[in-house]
């Protein structure tokens, strides 16, 4: 049974990987509320209103980039959060800002004034393999922040407000390539290690199998 991995496969191992970090771009999403400056999302009770974080997809600092596909999942302020587009994968073509994960929010009735609500949005990268298998990458968690205020004290739906930089994920290419290389290494001891661990038990028996014809 074959269970080496030889240089050349390590090789191909390593080769993918850079690949893969190459193609990587510079992705991110900006949302129009945020705790500093008490620019929280401020609605009354009973209100309902919708709000947008919006994806960009920029070339990185060596001018590479591609077209993306990403997926939005709530994971965070579900008692008054809805994502309200039909498909929550979203093509976001590069050197592009304003596609939009559309997210509804509902202030209860009964909610007390003062109350302070977050919100959470998971975005993951979607990759299709060359087999047509569909992986998960690169993901970043975007959230802001919803206060229930009065009646007049509410943020106005005709201002637009000044939108937070973009919190982009953070990814340096080293630590990825040092990653990868630890992997790699990582593998050839074990297979080193079982390979070894084989011929010692065969040179075990080899040495059984004398002792016993020169007891006969």
């Amino acid at each position: 049974m074959r269970n080496r991995i030889s240089v050349k496969e390590l090789a191909m191992i390593f080769i993918i990987s850079i690949i893969l970090i190459s193609s990587v771009s510079a992705w991110g999403a900006s949302v129009s509320y945020w705790e500093e400056d008490g620019n929280e999302l401020k609605l009354k009770p009973g209100e309902t209103r919708d709000v947008t974080i919006r994806l960009q997809n920029m070339p990185d600092a060596d001018g590479n980039g591609e077209d993306i596909v990403l997926s939005a999942e709530l994971v965070e302020g579900e008692e008054i959060a809805t994502l309200i587009d039909e498909d929550l994968e979203y093509d976001v073509p590069l050197n592009t800002k304003h596609t939009t994960v559309n997210i509804r929010i509902s202030i209860p009735e009964d909610a007390q004034l003062g109350q302070d609500y977050k919100v959470g949005v998971r975005l993951k990268q979607i990759v299709t393999g060359g087999d047509g298998m569909v992986q998960f990458t690169s993901g970043m968690r975007s959230t802001f922040p919803v206060k229930v205020v009065s009646e007049g004290e509410e943020t106005p739906e005709d201002i637009e407000p000044k939108l937070q930089p973009p919190k982009e994920k953070k990814f340096k290419t080293e630590y990825f390539v040092i990653a990868i290389v630890l992997i790699v290494a990582i593998v050839v001891i074990i297979v080193h290690y079982t390979t070894a661990k084989r011929k010692s038990k065969q040179e075990v028996r080899t040495i059984k199998k004398k002792k016993k014809k020169s007891k006969k």
